[in-house]
C-alpha cells in the first residue's frame, strides 16, 4: 500500500519496546500501540524487529511482505491499510550475525528521515545497547511473574541501562495466579521506578495473533486498548529525536 504522507522530516520518534523475558507481550503492544500512534498523528510507523533471530510475526497480522533491513538500503518499506510496516533485520539468524551495531544504527537512522520507528528488541539480541541509544524512549515490559521480576531487577543493575528513558509497563497485571499489582509496585519502587501503566489481561490477544487480526483495529473500545492511551500519551510527550 502506498504511504499515506511521509513523516515529517527532522522531528522523527524512536521507541523501544524490550524486556526482560521473552513471552511479555512486548510486541503486541509495539504492534497496537502502532496503529493507534499512526491513525492519531497521521504518521507512518515502521516497527523494526530487533531479534538475532529474524522472526517476523507481525507481518502476518499486517498482510504485508517485507524485505529485510539488510536488504532495504534506498528502498520504501511497504505499507499496510493503517500506515504501518514491519522490518526483520535480516532474511536468516546467520545474516543478523553478521551485522555490525554501526550498519544497523546507520540503517536506523535513514530510516528516520521519512519514518517514526517502533524498535522491538529482544531481550538477547546483542543490539540491544546500540537500540536502548538511538531510543528517545523505553518502554520495558513484564509480566506480573516472579520470574519476570528477578530478570528485571538483574537487568536494572547493569550500568549502562539509560534508566530514565524507562517506563515500566505490566502487562495482564490481573491474570489470575499472577503477583498482585501492589506487589510489583513495591518491587520496582524499591529500585526507585515506578509502574508506568498496568495492563489487563486480555483474553482475545492469543486469538488475534493466531488469525492475523489486531485488537485495535477491531475492538478499539476494550479494555486492553483503552490501557494504551497513557502510552499514546508518553510518546506523544516525548522530544523527537
Amino acid at each position: 500500500m502506498p504511504e499515506r504522507r511521509p513523516t515529517p522530516r527532522g522531528k522523527p520518534r524512536v521507541v523501544c519496546f524490550t524486556a526482560a523475558k521473552e513471552g511479555a507481550g512486548k510486541s503486541t503492544i509495539a504492534l497496537n500501540l502502532a496503529l493507534a500512534w499512526a491513525g492519531t498523528q497521521s504518521r507512518n510507523v515502521v516497527i523494526v524487529h530487533v531479534d538475532p533471530l529474524c522472526r517476523n510475526d507481525l507481518a502476518f497480522q499486517l498482510t504485508l511482505v517485507s524485505p529485510s533491513l539488510m536488504r532495504l538500503i534506498g528502498s520504501p518499506v511497504p505499507m499496510s491499510q493503517w500506515a504501518v510496516g514491519v522490518v526483520p533485520l535480516a532474511d536468516t539468524p546467520a545474516e543478523a550475525r553478521g551485522l555490525a551495531p554501526s550498519f544497523v544504527a546507520e540503517a536506523l537512522r535513514g530510516l528516520q528521515a521519512r519514518y517514526d520507528l517502533f524498535l522491538d528488541v529482544e531481550p538477547s539480541s546483542p543490539l540491544r545497547d546500540m537500540a536502548f541509544e538511538l531510543a528517545g524512549l523505553v518502554f520495558w515490559t513484564c509480566l506480573p511473574h516472579r520470574s519476570h521480576l528477578e530478570a528485571t531487577c538483574n537487568m536494572f543493575q547493569e550500568p549502562k541501562l539509560p534508566l530514565d528513558r524507562f517506563e515500566v509497563v505490566v502487562n495482564a497485571a490481573d491474570i489470575p495466579g499472577g503477583l498482585a499489582l501492589k506487589e510489583v509496585q513495591l518491587f520496582f519502587a524499591a529500585m526507585n521506578k515506578s509502574v508506568f501503566c498496568p495492563m489487563p489481561w486480555e483474553k482475545e490477544l492469543p486469538g488475534c495473533a493466531n488469525t492475523g487480526r489486531i485488537l485495535v483495529a477491531e475492538q478499539p473500545q476494550s479494555d486492553w486498548v483503552k490501557a494504551l492511551r497513557p502510552l499514546l500519551g508518553r510518546v506523544m510527550e516525548m522530544r523527537p529525536g
